[in-house]
């Protein structure tokens, strides 16, 4: 009886030893996949970076333009601020000619 009882002592310390031995390789598995994941989702995480950085630098590129534009735009309104008062200046020189008349 003694011996039966050891022989199924040893018997389930072998199977849970065994369970270990499986489970540390898939603990090890697991592990492996999971850093090799993680390195690939850094890869497109770096990508992803490298295409907003070149966005960034047409927007920064537009903004350039944009401010170009917006000093043509300026001097422009300038431009016909000062044609509208001479010609305002004209008309009441041209009003002032008539009434004289």
């Amino acid at each position: 009886m003694d011996d039966e009882i050891e022989g199924r002592f040893n018997q389930l310390e072998k199977r849970v030893s065994d369970g270990f031995v499986r489970m540390e390789n898939l603990i090890e598995t697991l592990a492996n996949t999971c850093a090799r994941e993680f390195a690939n989702i850094a890869a497109k995480f770096e990508a992803i970076d490298q295409k907003f950085e070149a966005i960034d630098r047409k927007f920064e590129a537009i903004d350039g333009r944009f401010d170009i534009l917006e000093g043509k735009v300026d001097s422009l309104a300038r431009r016909m601020d000062d044609e509208v008062e001479r010609r305002h200046a004209l008309g009441e020189r041209v009003t002032k000619l008539e009434t004289l008349s």
